[in-house]
């Protein structure tokens, strides 16, 4: 047994379910208080680098133990297969994610820091709602690879 494989494995998944829980609970929970007027900049602030200081690290262990494990299985079983689709389709995704996030954490504590908590969980509420879908929709990818479809 490969005992690196499987770490990079347990990091692999442990990090998107943590990346993707995260995001999601900050989209449908957080930001819908800190629209009502429920949430003080100051906490609103400290979410948004939080959400920042999980989000960098969870994006660079993904890129970095999902290129170890296409490694191990050997780049060229990925040409022109389902496998091969479902790979180039998380990475995408993974882009995606990561861009939402990063421009949606910006945006929510710029306007923390400025006391315009509403408008700006307006405005950012969609984007980091995409996002949430965006991080499941990369967990389903990840289980149809995980399953061998």
């Amino acid at each position: 047994m490969n005992w690196l494989y499987v770490l990079a494995v347990i990091i692999h998944l442990g990090f998107a379910g943590l990346w993707a829980g995260a995001v999601t609970f900050v989209a449908w929970a957080v930001l819908p208080l800190a629209e009502r007027g429920n949430l003080s900049p100051e906490p609103l602030s400290t979410l948004a680098e939080k959400l920042v200081m999980l989000s960098r690290p969870a994006s660079g262990l993904l890129l970095l133990s999902g290129a170890y494990m296409a490694y191990i299985h050997g780049g060229t079983m990925y040409n022109n297969t389902l496998e091969g689709v479902l790979v180039g389709l998380m990475v995408l995704l993974w882009i995606v994610l990561t861009a939402l996030v990063e421009m949606s954490a910006s945006r929510l504590k710029a306007g923390a820091e400025n006391g315009k908590v509403r408008e700006h969980a307006r405005m950012v509420k969609p984007r980091l709602q995409a996002a949430a879908i965006v991080a499941l929709c990369l967990l389903t990818v990840g289980g149809l690879l995980a399953a061998g479809v």
